[in-house]
């Protein structure tokens, strides 16, 4: 990260995420420390809610971009298809879009704005892929 004070991090969490997706707080608190705006976004408990919460979560970002603030990504489970979906209606670049144990149902290609990607799966626990 160049300047961690002209970036902007929106992290989604998953489905059911206040359970499931508690470490994109602590992520979103280290971030903060280093001086990085950081937004933590629920996933609806609502099943297609994520396209809509993709629209907002594009406007964030384009609001923070158009600010000249580097735009980062990170979703965990169904955040991480949120993120995908939202980097495609952005319509500008995306420094990092990091996926963790995305939900496989959509088409997770990377977006052409998108500069750098990463995905990650964690060992399959007991329920799911374990927690973030």
């Amino acid at each position: 990260m160049s300047d961690p004070k002209k970036t902007t991090v929106i992290l989604v969490r998953g489905l059911f995420g206040m359970i499931y997706s508690r470490g994109m707080d602590r992520l979103a608190a280290k971030l903060r420390a280093l001086g990085c705006e950081a937004q933590v976004w629920n996933h609806s408990v609502l099943f297609f809610a994520w396209f809509t919460n993709a629209g907002n979560i594009a406007a964030a970002a384009r609001r923070a971009g158009a600010s000249g603030r580097i735009v980062v990504l990170v979703g965990h489970s169904f955040g991480a298809n949120t993120i995908v979906i939202a980097a495609r209606q952005i319509g500008l670049r995306i420094a990092l879009m990091a996926c963790v144990d995305p939900a496989a149902q959509f088409d997770l290609t990377v977006p052409p704005n998108v500069i750098k990607a990463l995905g990650f799966r964690q060992r399959i626990g007991g329920i799911g892929r374990g927690k973030l």
